[in-house]
């Protein structure tokens, strides 16, 4: 689509470690600086065509659960209600944003596409050297995790016509496919 169009511009505002609270809707305080929100440095340019938003799993500090997984155990009743906790906190902040862009833009915003996280588990991880020391159980549990991500994801986007949700599909290129598309913990 883009490609069709003769004189487009990409702006990357991305910030690696950046949530929705501290990056997206409000400065981001990294290693070395103060980074604005990047909000508010979309508003420094012309109204965009598209907005594509990757944002969530900061949020629900993602790494936590896995490595836990790998290291630990993972899936108890405590891991998932700190996962509701935030889970709740990001619908919060996404909303927050959503209102945001519309207000920004009167009654015109431009499209707005959240890209979903992939589920990197897989039906063969039992197999899999990739997921020694995850058991099936907490594998399934952070497949079901991925999903309550996407899905709460999803549905910020339902009362904002101009957002939708894009689903990331690694179909046959996960952590055990021989075509993978990941890293994997293990891999060197």
């Amino acid at each position: 689509l883009l490609a069709q169009e003769k004189n487009y511009e990409l702006v990357n505002l991305a910030c690696s470690g950046a949530t929705t609270a501290e990056g997206v809707n409000g400065e981001q305080k990294t290693k070395n600086a103060t980074v604005p929100s990047q909000l508010s440095q979309l508003n420094q340019f012309r109204k965009p065509t598209l907005i594509t938003v990757t944002i969530g799993a900061n949020d629900i500090d993602w790494t936590g659960p896995i490595v836990d997984c790998f290291i630990a155990v993972c899936g108890t009743e405590k891991d998932t209600a700190r996962v509701t906790t935030k889970l709740t906190d990001l619908d919060k902040n996404l909303n927050t944003l959503l209102t945001s862009i519309a207000t920004a833009y009167d009654s015109t915003p431009p499209k707005v596409i959240f890209t979903s996280y992939y589920s990197f588990t897989s039906p063969t991880q039992s197999t899999c050297a990739q997921f020694t020391g995850v058991s099936e159980e907490e594998g399934l549990w952070l497949a079901n995790q991925a999903t309550r991500l996407n899905d709460t994801i999803k549905n910020a986007t339902k009362n904002y016509p101009f957002a939708q949700t894009a689903v990331i599909v690694f179909d046959n290129n996960g952590l055990c496919n021989q075509t993978s598309w990941l890293q994997g913990v293990r891999d060197p």
